[in-house]
């Protein structure tokens, strides 16, 4: 009896792996151009990636908190460029991991510092649109309706003449910045000067996956419906 309990667990633990959802993935890459008194000067041509598009697919929207250099040169316009990637619908009952994949080096290091900030963006329960993300970080006739989440995840900041290209690779859990629930949209926020980040030969990349799929939380409800019949028996 002990046994075919066993067996049973692994072979729901199995399937309940199998049910996982693929995650799903996009690309970016971008040209940001400019000096310490001029930010965010995002070369189109050279700019792009798989997210959502209208016009984009890099959009501008301001940031609430001052941006800071390395050298203590605050960006006069606080603001980023946003790119948007859907998963899932909303869903309180489970969450996103985000895994980021790019590079990032001056854009022209013989003529002077530069670099950049890195984040992570989620909409909020307040943004259930399936079909577009949101055009604003809140609701313009509520400015207490939220609509955008944000959270730094890395900051380069590099000196003139530096000719070296950065690799950074890392995976985020949402839940470890309060994000208890899969969020219907997901980005990737840039900001900063005289900088590139990934190219369109070798893109950056973004894997954004919902877990755990209903289906495995399912499975593993059965398995253990099934071995509480078997230990009565």
């Amino acid at each position: 009896m002990k046994t075919t309990a066993i067996v049973s667990l692994c072979l729901v633990l199995g399937l309940a792996s199998v049910a996982m959802a693929v995650p799903k993935s996009g690309t970016f890459w971008a040209v940001v151009e400019g000096s310490a008194s001029d930010w965010n000067v995002l070369i189109t041509s050279e700019s792009g990636g798989s997210g959502a598009m209208h016009s984009g697919p890099w959009y501008p929207y301001p940031s609430t908190t001052p941006q800071q250099d390395l050298w203590g040169n605050f960006n006069p316009t606080p603001s980023w460029h946003n790119q948007w990637y859907w998963n899932d619908p909303y869903d309180p009952d489970r969450w996103k991991i985000v895994t980021l994949d790019f590079t990032i080096a001056l854009d022209h290091p013989d003529m002077g510092n530069g670099g950049g900030i890195i984040t992570i963006n989620w909409t909020t329960p307040n943004w259930t649109n399936p079909d577009d993300f949101p055009a604003t970080n809140e609701d313009p006739a509520n400015h207490e309706i939220v609509y955008v989440g944000r959270q730094d995840i890395y900051n380069l900041w590099l000196p003139l003449g530096d000719h070296t290209i950065y690799t950074f690779h890392q995976e985020f859990d949402l839940r470890d910045y309060g994000i208890d629930y899969n969020p219907e949209w997901i980005s990737i926020d840039i900001a900063g000067y005289n900088f590139k980040l990934s190219s369109p030969d070798v893109p950056g990349s973004i894997i954004h996956e919902c877990v755990p799929e209903p289906v495995t939380l399912s499975l593993l409800a059965l398995g253990g419906l099934g071995l509480l019949r078997r230990k009565r028996d």
